[in-house]
């Protein structure tokens, strides 16, 4: 392979991790979400927000669809933060960001967010598990690639936090960092691969930050040790990334500069 070939690989699988990182079962409008909860207040949010613009733009809006986030909002940075009462982006509490709860959270600048949705379709999103897993499976519209994206830590999560620390400390204490992997697994075997059978599709690849990018080892592993040794069921897996840091709110473009 090329070395400009592989340079849009890892950025295009650079983007694909990041995008991982969205609550994207908050575009599902058929999502209720307990009263009281951050995802009740998200909504809320959202949806104050979006009648308000369509009010100031004289736009009648069904307060079923048009006023409801899309992937492509979950995604937009402009939405990353709760906003204070001047429409200043409430970013920390005491100067620690990892203390404040998240709106949205999207990292993605408005057109990179919409060009992204136009490369991919969101094929399937588990939000997070209660041990703290979550994933996308994406597909390249124009290639038809099925990518696997594992989310990494978030900070406010206290179940990522130990699991991180169990990984990077190799702690023997496998029961601190089984869960995910389990979750991980579940999720695999129920939904993605029955979609990867009834498609046949026998290549896939699969792309994580952080934590994203620890499980995404051990999901190879099991992709290509169990899957095809053990139950002879023949799987390949085209590319692997794990990524250790996303500098965030710049593009993969930006990053390889």
């Amino acid at each position: 392979m090329a070395n400009k070939e592989q340079i849009k690989k890892i950025k295009n699988n650079a983007e694909l991790a990041w995008a991982a990182y969205g609550y994207f079962h908050l575009a599902n409008k058929n999502y209720k979400p307990e009263k009281g909860s951050e995802d009740k207040k998200r909504i809320d949010t959202f949806t104050d927000i979006r009648k308000k613009e369509l009010k100031a733009a004289n736009i009648k809006h069904d307060d079923t669809d048009e006023i409801y986030p899309a992937p492509t909002d979950i995604l937009n940075i402009d939405y990353k933060y709760y906003r204070d009462e001047k429409g200043n982006p409430i970013k920390s509490f005491l100067g620690f960001e990892f203390l404040v709860d998240k709106f949205l959270g999207g990292d993605f600048t408005p057109n990179q967010a919409k060009q992204f949705f136009e490369k991919y379709d969101l094929l399937i999103h588990q939000p997070n598990t209660e041990s703290g897993f979550s994933a996308c499976l994406f597909q390249n519209k124009e290639t038809k690639e099925f990518t696997l994206a594992l989310r990494g830590t978030e900070f406010r999560l206290n179940k990522d936090l130990i699991n991180d620390y169990y990984i990077g400390t190799n702690n023997n204490d496998t029961k601190r960092i089984v869960e995910q992997y389990i979750d991980m697994l579940i999720f695999y075997e129920e939904q993605v691969r029955p979609l990867l059978e009834r498609q046949k599709i026998n290549q896939i690849n699969v792309t994580g930050h952080s934590l994203g990018g620890f499980l995404t080892q051990l999901l190879a592993l099991v992709i290509v040790y169990c899957v095809n040794v053990i139950i002879f069921r023949f799987y390949s897996l085209d590319f692997l990334y794990a990524f250790l840091w996303l500098t965030k709110g710049k593009s993969p473009d930006e990053m390889l500069q």
